[in-house]
């Protein structure tokens, strides 16, 4: 497996990189985000505590995907190349974008409705 190191760089640029990869190995939440999305094979390595501090998010998102034995607190002994089961985390992941869109649709129709108020007052 050839390794490579992307640093920073356009988003676009960097998710193509990513939707690419063959293997992702992050400390980044949006990369672990990303790399269940695409279907990447990949491993999160932590700096502390798996389920402290910043390392929280990526600690929830893989355990609620079902997949918390991707993220590691020290670079595993040996790399699991073995394809990931994504099922069970298409469904949370499918789940998750329902529950935000509607969060979005409610609070926009809220908000625009307090407008509508308003310009009625003003009226």
């Amino acid at each position: 497996m050839k390794r490579k190191v992307f640093l920073p760089q356009s988003p676009d640029r960097w998710l193509q990189q990513l939707r690419d990869a063959e293997y992702v190995v992050t400390n980044s939440f949006h990369a672990t985000a990303f790399s269940n999305i695409f279907h990447k094979k990949f491993f999160v390595v932590v700096n502390g505590e798996r389920d402290k501090g910043i390392n929280i998010r990526m600690y929830n998102l893989l355990n609620k995907l079902g997949l918390l034995d991707r993220l590691f607190a020290a670079p595993p002994e040996k790399i699991d190349t073995a394809e990931i089961d994504f099922t069970q985390a298409d469904k949370e992941i499918a789940a998750m974008r329902e529950e935000s869109l509607t969060f979005l649709r409610e609070n926009l129709e809220a908000a625009y409705a307090e407008k509508i108020k308003l310009v009625n007052k003003e009226s």
